[in-house]
């Protein structure tokens, strides 16, 4: 007995860029300490494996995980497993609209087939809920030890440190510029203490300077607790970034493009669409990008 998997890179311009993703296309027999393992073996961002819906609001079940635990939800996860179920045939009925079962409940997105091997995808995700606002003086100075980088460069005046939810937690912090973002030397224990006590996974630090005159905002993030020192690409956290930066009045207009994985050699740009209500309050968000399948493979399991 063996499971297969594919391999996507999401947010991707091309091939080789993005975040790579393994999607196993049938999780179906698979344990729970298997499918563990095998995000741990593959050693990317994120694992997923579909299984069949366990509602009638559902197309199928998606799993999550990281090489240390399973979410409840993440964004290039459900994108690149939208475009490979799609493209691959994988769930009955698939075309323009997939809907995941996951742990924060369904999440519709939208999917254009280009070929067997390319697509784009756009989710829905939950609404982004500010926990936590902060410009306390010694959260600021721990939040700069944890990136490597002197406090005055972190921009409170501009907007505050916030915590927002939407199914992931991200701290998100607004830098002084792109060559203070570029030259950040993240402490990996620093931030495992920084967000567990702010209760959070990710932590996102972004400036509105950006490498590319197309994009709003350039950021990196960064999960140990997950086991993802950095990641090139994250579409939940993309979605709580698009509704900080307009939030704040950092990006004007609904749509935030962001730059992300530059400094790891994996250049991805996410769009964020945030919608919001006549008082202000943030009614929708979608993220979307494109989805290059670049390989596949085999496990057996052990």
């Amino acid at each position: 007995m063996s499971a297969e998997f594919v391999i996507a890179d999401v947010f991707a311009r091309a091939p080789g860029e993005g975040n790579p993703l393994a999607v196993f296309g049938d999780g179906r027999g698979l344990s729970d300490a298997f499918m563990q393992r095998a995000a741990k073996e593959i050693g990317y961002s994120e694992t997923t494996f579909v299984l069949p819906p366990e509602t009638d609001a559902d197309d199928a079940r998606l799993r999550i995980f990281t090489p240390q635990r399973e979410l409840p939800f993440a964004g290039h996860p459900v994108v690149g497993s939208a475009v490979v179920v799609a493209a691959r045939k994988i769930i009955s009925g698939s075309g323009d609209t997939v809907r995941f079962g996951t742990g924060v409940g369904t999440i519709e997105v939208r999917v254009r087939v280009d070929s067997e091997r390319a697509g784009w995808a756009e989710m829905r995700q939950p609404v982004p809920v500010t926990r936590r606002e902060t410009t306390d003086v010694a959260d600021v100075e721990e939040l700069a030890r944890a990136l490597g980088v002197d406090a005055g460069r972190v921009r409170t005046d501009r907007a505050p440190i916030a915590m927002l939810d939407n199914g992931m937690t991200t701290l998100i912090a607004t830098l002084d510029s792109l060559e203070t973002v570029r030259r950040l030397e993240p402490n990996p224990s620093a931030i495992v203490r920084l967000t567990n006590r702010f209760g959070c996974v990710l932590l996102a630090a972004l400036t509105t300077e950006t490498v590319e005159a197309g994009a709003s905002i350039h950021c990196r993030i960064f999960g140990p607790v997950a086991g993802v020192l950095e990641d090139p690409a994250t579409g939940s956290a993309n979605g709580a970034l698009g509704a900080y930066v307009t939030g704040y009045g950092l990006v004007s207009g609904k749509e935030v493009v962001t730059e992300q994985g530059f400094e790891m050699g994996r250049p991805s740009l996410l769009r964020a669409k945030v919608v919001r209500h006549a008082t202000g309050a943030v009614a929708e968000v979608r993220v979307s990008g494109e989805v290059f399948v670049t390989g596949e493979g085999r496990l057996f399991p052990w």
